[in-house]
């Protein structure tokens, strides 16, 4: 995994996000999307003052 990579498109912006984005392999990608997903329960867990189990 390029963690590089990753970076470079988590902190770009339009078009350089795009091209970010298609430099990323699957595994790379799928790796982001967990990540984005265990942040949106976090602040879903916190809005409605539960516990999150992640």
């Amino acid at each position: 995994m390029d963690y590089a990579k990753i970076m470079k498109f988590l902190t770009s912006k339009g078009e350089e996000q795009e091209k970010a984005l298609d430099e990323l392999n699957p595994e790379e990608v799928e790796f982001v999307l967990d990540r984005c997903r265990a942040a949106l329960a976090r602040r879903q867990a916190a809005k409605n003052g539960g516990a999150c189990n992640d």
